[in-house]
């Protein structure tokens, strides 16, 4: 039995290794304010406190201004901006039920990108849900969890 959890502790530690390299190379090229945003709306949609509890990365910090306080109410918060705006509904409606993302939704965030900003974008959102559900499944487990905190943060420190 151990061998085992030891093989699979292994496969855990490469899978969440691999999405936060995607998460990082995915947000070299996006906006660091939309990413913390968006960041942050996942780990409120999935109740995940431990990545609530992250600082913004140094890049997206100076242009957050009041945005986190009212990221709950972003659809009636005049504080964000129509890129926001179409960044946060693909990412809700990502984590709520993809199958349910249609055109309109990917048309309004190609709308303020380019065409390869949004797939990244949309690669982004899928690294980003991914890990931080990881860390949520993992958190019971010391060494499980340890993982997955260290992986979150490198996925969302300022490295790039």
């Amino acid at each position: 039995m151990v061998a085992t959890f030891e093989v699979e502790f292994a496969a855990v530690a490469e899978a969440v290794d691999a999405l936060g390299g995607v998460e990082r190379a995915c947000r070299a090229t996006l906006a660091p304010a939309i990413v913390e945003l968006c960041r942050r709306r996942v780990a409120m949609l999935l109740g995940n406190e431990a990545e609530l509890d992250r600082a913004p990365t140094t890049d997206a910090a100076g242009d957050l201004g009041g945005k986190l306080a009212a990221l709950a109410r972003w659809t009636s918060s005049p504080l964000f901006g129509p890129a926001e705006r179409a960044c946060l509904a693909f990412t809700e409606q990502f984590v709520i039920d993809v199958t349910q993302i249609d055109d309109t939704t990917v048309a309004a965030v190609a709308a303020h990108s380019s065409p390869g900003d949004t797939y990244v974008f949309a690669r982004w959102v899928q690294a980003c849900e991914a890990r931080q559900r990881v860390e949520l499944l993992f958190r019971h487990d010391p060494r499980l969890a340890a993982l997955s905190a260290s992986a979150g943060a490198a996925a969302t420190s300022g490295n790039r």
